[in-house]
């Protein structure tokens, strides 16, 4: 892997982390943790 890739995916990782803190913030861990069970469960 180039420097390039890493740092996109670094990027990435960085945009993700901003939106689960603005969803922890806004809707709190326990709806978090509901949506992930959800989304889990509609895959099977």
């Amino acid at each position: 892997m180039g420097t390039r890739s890493l740092l996109n995916t670094a990027k990435v990782m960085e945009s993700i982390a901003e939106r689960i803190n603005q969803i922890s913030v806004y809707g709190g861990l326990d709806q978090v943790l509901n949506g992930l069970i959800q989304i889990k469960g509609e895959q099977k």
